[in-house]
């Protein structure tokens, strides 16, 4: 089979490999689809770390081409998304509930071989069926999805909260239709590329606004003049991250989702974070929410054709890094398996 194989920062090759064996609790998935992730752009720079050599890609999805012995659940033939966190069950995070936190965590797609590949073994309790009439480019997006339900779990999003979003990209745009499927009375987008703020009006953002073009926090004192409820960092950018604490009203909560550099340190007010009550949150991963984002998924209950900007073929993987990022361009999907 054919892969792309990461050999270090900047060292991404197409390769000749043979088709994965399974054990008896694993399945054999033919890949269909797979996100070029932030995540992955951050390992491909050499500013997230990864256990290379090692095939990348953890959003995936795919049809059963094989199972194991000790798989009932699953049959060849069957559309299905992957979850790429593999747990121990074991250590003390597991046993607390807190299994993305897992001490012997190990990831497919950063740890093991992942997505970017014509095949991929995967363990059954990482597989989730998704329903027949489901395009498997969709299925593929379950996983950022499962990541973004957990960030909106963190936020504690209430009926009639106003909700903040910076940054429109795929995840941003996860965010605010989960936003608005959990109540949110206003939704704001900030994002300053015309391309994505298209994007955000037909994901149902309430407003959109240019942070270089606007003074962000005079026009959202317009739009509620306390602040919003909740403020999710979805960009990743310094700026954004630093300026998300002057768009929250007195107690409120911040989340950061957006991907940083390890090294990265910011110029964060104590003073003003303990003045105003507020609650700051990371989100990591996605912790038992892989199934709720199949099923919002497989009932069309979230908007994601419109996200996908580009569909490649593995073999234009390197292209697909080249323009990640970049003006007019989201979600970059590798194709496989035509």
């Amino acid at each position: 089979m054919k892969a792309a194989m990461f050999y270090g920062p900047g060292n991404l090759e197409i390769v000749e490999m043979d088709i994965p064996a399974i054990d008896d609790n694993e399945v054999l998935i033919k890949v269909k689809a797979c996100g070029i992730c932030g995540t992955d752009k951050l390992i491909f720079t050499g500013d997230y770390s990864a256990n290379f050599p090692v095939i990348l890609g953890h959003e995936y999805s795919g049809t059963v081409e094989k199972v194991g012995k000790n798989v009932s659940e699953i049959s060849k033939g069957d559309k299905v998304a992957v979850d790429p966190n593999i747990l121990c069950g074991k250590c003390s995070y597991c046993l607390r509930g807190m299994g993305h936190l897992c001490k012997n965590y190990s990831a497919l797609g950063v740890i093991k071989n992942g997505g970017f590949a014509q095949y991929s073994a995967v363990p059954i309790t990482n597989i989730y069926k998704i329903e027949e009439s489901q395009e498997l480019v969709d299925a593929a997006i379950v996983e950022p999805l499962a990541c973004c339900i957990h960030g909106v779990d963190m936020a504690n999003i209430k009926t009639g909260d106003v909700v903040i979003i910076m940054g429109a990209g795929l995840i941003g745009n996860l965010i605010l239709q989960l936003a608005k499927i959990s109540g949110a009375s206003k939704t704001i987008v900030v994002e300053p590329l015309e391309n994505r703020k298209k994007l955000a009006q037909e994901s149902g953002a309430d407003y959109v606004l240019d942070p270089l073009k606007n003074d962000l926090a005079v026009e959202i004192k317009k739009i509620e003049n306390d602040g919003a409820d909740v403020v999710f960092e979805c960009s990743g950018a310094k700026n954004a991250q630093e300026i998300s604490l002057y768009l929250v009203r007195r107690g409120g909560t911040i989340i950061y989702f957006g991907c940083s550099p390890e090294d990265r340190v910011n110029n964060i007010s104590p003073f003003i974070i303990g003045e105003n009550e507020l609650t700051i949150r990371g989100v990591y991963n996605n912790p038992y929410t892989t199934y709720r984002a199949a099923k919002l998924i497989s009932a069309n209950k979230i908007k994601t054709n419109h996200l996908v900007s580009h569909k490649l073929p593995l073999s234009e993987i390197k292209k697909g890094f080249e323009i990640f990022g970049t003006k007019d361009v989201n979600k970059i999907m590798i194709i496989n398996n035509p």
